[in-house]
């Protein structure tokens, strides 16, 4: 049973690359960087650098905190 489950996570771990779950490429993190069609990259000057240029949080200011999210209503025809 053991064996089981070690091969089972083993397939998922090989096999998880070339999936896409919905085909969903969500790669807009930040409002800002998004509209700047991700020239952002070399500015990165607010919390979203996190996710596009992490050495820009050495220029920061100032302590900011981001919260973003996506609204995903699939449909089917």
């Amino acid at each position: 049973m053991k064996v089981n489950k070690l091969l089972i996570v083993l397939i998922m771990l090989f096999i998880s690359h070339s999936l896409f779950a919905g085909g969903f490429a969500l790669t807009g993190v930040g409002s800002r960087a998004t509209s700047m069609a991700c020239a952002f990259r070399g500015l990165s000057d607010d919390g979203s650098a996190v996710y596009w240029n992490p050495a820009g949080l050495g220029f920061l200011e100032q302590n900011s905190f981001d919260l973003g999210g996506t609204f995903i209503m699939p449909s089917s025809k």
